[in-house]
């Protein structure tokens, strides 16, 4: 009994997701393109955003989504915009399609997929990134 409700546990939030980022790709917003900052980058998160733009990285999400805002928080305000960032909603939604994402953040590094939000230390290990670790916002 504990093994079946686990499963429906597994399958109600892997639906729910889809449902969630489905609704949210079907309805552009006047708020896609907003991005909101609060956190400061150090040295270490514009390296990495840097080396993560040189490589080709990219981050498909949706701006109503909490995870893809904290995710850009651990970024910083300066570091955040060197990213390549694909907005899920209104002119977005094709490249999302067209890459089938259906959980957002999903970062795209290296010829591979990695949905959900990563920690910075993550995005520099999948990425080959060796520069400085020291991040402000993990």
């Amino acid at each position: 009994m504990r093994n079946i409700s686990q499963a429906l546990a597994v399958v109600s939030v892997v639906a729910l997701s889809t449902v969630v980022a489905t609704a949210a790709m079907a309805k552009p917003t006047s708020q896609s393109i907003l991005v909101s900052q609060t956190s400061t980058s150090g040295p270490a998160e514009v390296a990495l955003a840097e080396h993560l733009s040189r490589t080709g990285a990219i981050m498909y999400g949706i701006n109503s989504c909490p995870y893809c805002q904290s995710q850009k928080q651990r970024f910083g305000s300066t570091a955040w915009p060197k990213i390549k960032y694909i907005e899920c909603v209104g002119s977005g939604a094709n490249l999302c399609n067209q890459a089938k994402i259906r959980v957002t953040p999903t970062w795209f590094i290296k010829g591979a997929y990695y949905p959900g939000e990563l920690s910075l230390f993550k995005l520099a290990k999948v990425s080959g990134y060796t520069g400085a670790t020291n991040f402000k916002n993990k």
